[in-house]
């Protein structure tokens, strides 16, 4: 089986690559501090901004190897909704996307809203990240979405690529599960959908097919567009029927959520321009097992 960097370097076949080496992620951050009102010093938020930017950027997650081109693009969207002196509540859209094969066109991979971000932050203080125990919830959590990121983009590139990242994921939620912060034990934060949820559902073996579905509608799907896309479209619908084989287990599973806010928009466009007798198909699945979004589904025919 082809890594996940042997695949990558596949698909950037036409791209100029740069000799310097660089760390996984290409984060950019985003701070909204509109709900706190009138802060005195508003400086602590660029403080704050470059401070996740650069722990996000700049620390070696794995053990691969990436070229500058490689970097995997994604946005932390953290709007504060309270503050009193160093300790911040927020809510944060975090996104991630990758390219995809001979075109222009980049993928979103893994889409979530965390509502339940509660941390201490000092601008004058280090942050400190050890796998192998709790320091912050601060860190934690950025540290967390940093291993689920490079594992949904592993997956979408090889089978059950991403394991060993969520295995890193699973540990940190493992160390914060003593934290007084909300989100790392199942019965805190938002009911069934918060990062103790995300990591279970992930590493489910129960839900192995899920896994399967990403690597199809990446790499027999989206990255064969350019080349074929009626048979391109068919494996999307395998996919589709993997991700089907999920539901039947458990029809309200979080990650089956993550996974229409991610993908319903491009599962709209994928479609819109297949056979009418495919299009009643494909509409017929996504009402069955993603009914949240059967207004958006009509759009597939053209309603």
């Amino acid at each position: 089986m082809k890594t996940r960097m042997q695949l990558f370097s596949l698909l950037l076949s036409l791209l100029f690559y740069r000799a310097a080496t660089a760390q996984e992620l290409n984060a950019k951050i985003t701070i909204n501090p509109e709900k706190l009102g009138n802060v005195p010093d508003k400086t602590i938020f660029n403080d704050m901004n470059k401070a996740i930017t650069e722990f996000l950027n700049n620390r070696k997650w794995t053990n691969d190897q990436y070229q500058l081109v490689e970097r995997i693009n994604c946005t932390f969207f953290i709007n504060l909704t309270e503050m009193s002196t160093d300790v911040f509540k927020a809510e944060v859209d975090i996104q991630s996307t990758r390219p995809i094969y001979n075109s222009n066109y980049t993928s979103a991979v893994f889409f979530t809203l965390d509502r339940d971000w509660l941390f201490k932050y000092n601008r004058y203080e280090s942050l400190d990240f050890n796998e192998n125990q709790f320091s912050s919830n601060f860190t934690s959590m950025l540290a967390f979405y940093a291993y689920i990121i490079i594992g949904m983009d592993y997956d979408s590139y090889s089978l059950e690529g991403g394991t060993a990242n969520y295995i890193k994921a699973q540990q940190i939620v493992n160390q914060a599960s003593t934290a007084s912060e909300p989100g790392w034990l199942s019965s805190t934060g938002t009911p069934s959908k918060n990062r103790y949820w995300l990591i279970e559902n992930l590493l489910n073996a129960r839900y192995k097919p899920f896994h399967e579905a990403m690597n199809q509608y990446y790499r027999k799907g989206m990255d064969e567009m350019s080349k074929d896309v009626d048979g391109a479209r068919k494996e999307i619908t395998n996919a589709l029927n993997q991700i089907k084989s999920v539901w039947k287990l458990s029809p309200n599973l979080f990650l089956l959520q993550l996974f229409f806010f991610t993908k319903s928009e491009e599962i709209v466009n994928i479609y819109k321009d297949a056979l009418p007798a495919d299009k009643n198909k494909i509409v017929e699945l996504l009402n069955e097992i993603n009914v949240q979004n059967s207004t958006k589904w009509q759009q597939i025919l053209g309603k």
